[in-house]
């Protein structure tokens, strides 16, 4: 691994008589940016609370000293056509929080779940609807018209990859694409250049990746198995996980079942049938299944 190079530090939020300040620097290597806080110009410790409300109203900065503690249910924004859900630490609401105390700058960030769905083709009483609701409401997936959501077709390789760089926060990349047949520009070239620089996708070993390929549930649990690893996360439940009782468990590939051992243990892949079709083209549906419980079972815990 290259040294960082970091450029100069740059003011986010500027410091003043009574408030902390931000900055934070950037290596031109890598991309990984540092943060830190700068002390108030007189030397009181007093910080910043601020609230990224994601498209709802604007809420006022909060000012508080040292150790103070905030109760959060006290600042609620609205939005059109959405319920809000509560405030996060985290970009990807994953950790959810109703109070913080004071020790340093946070900020919060709200969530939201739609009222009601524009899709015209997700009903109330689909087994996927809360399932669309979530990846709808999080960014994650949008419809394939401003009206339908199209849940019985099929999903890209390009575009489960191009979601998890979205779920990253969209970081730099530098390499070139190892791929020969993802075109320069593509609305997935960065998410692949991304994934592959970081061992989340390996394409099919003859130096393509098949971005507008049809993605199976075995290539998807492989996929997410990986950017689980990448991420640091416990992916040990797949250890101690025995899939041989599904009829079809001899039919997934062999690169692809420590990844099934460990999406049937992490609740993230349900068999129907007894049968996980792992060689199955996996509609939209259930991609927003997968990603759903993903998040739920493996990114919050």
């Amino acid at each position: 691994m290259e040294p960082h190079a970091f450029g100069e530090w740059v003011v986010i939020y500027k410091a003043t008589a009574k408030v902390w300040g931000i900055v934070e620097r950037t290596c031109s290597v890598c991309g990984h940016q540092e943060r830190k806080d700068v002390a108030p110009l007189d030397g009181a410790a007093a910080y910043v609370l601020k609230f990224e409300t994601n498209g709802g109203s604007r809420i006022s900065d909060v000012y508080a000293p040292y150790d103070t503690k905030i109760d959060l249910s006290k600042y609620e924004p609205v939005k059109d056509g959405y319920r809000f859900t509560g405030w996060y630490l985290d970009r990807m609401l994953t950790e959810g929080v109703t109070s913080v105390r004071m020790t340093k700058n946070v900020t919060v960030y709200a969530g939201w779940r739609r009222t009601e769905l524009p899709f015209i083709d997700v009903r109330g009483d689909d087994w996927f609807y809360d399932d669309v609701a979530y990846v709808y409401e999080n960014g994650l997936m949008n419809g394939t018209s401003e009206t339908t959501f199209s849940p019985y077709i099929s999903t890209t390789r390009g575009m489960i990859v191009t979601i998890l760089y979205r779920m990253e926060g969209k970081p730099a990349v530098f390499e070139a694409c190892p791929f020969t047949d993802v075109k320069a520009g593509a609305y997935y070239e960065r998410a692949i250049v991304w994934a592959a620089e970081n061992g989340i996708v390996k394409g099919y070993g003859n130096g393509c990746f098949g971005p507008d390929d049809q993605i199976t549930r075995e290539q998807m649990a492989a996929i997410l198995y990986r950017y689980a690893k990448n991420r640091g996360l416990d992916v040990s439940v797949g250890e101690n996980t025995n899939i041989l009782s599904y009829d079809d468990a001899l039919d997934i590939s062999e690169y692809a079942v420590p990844a099934m051992q460990w999406a049937c243990g992490a609740q993230i892949i349900h068999g129907a049938d007894g049968r996980l079709t792992p060689g199955a083209k996996a509609t939209r549906a259930q991609v927003a299944a997968i990603l759903h419980r993903f998040c739920e079972n493996v990114l919050k815990p």
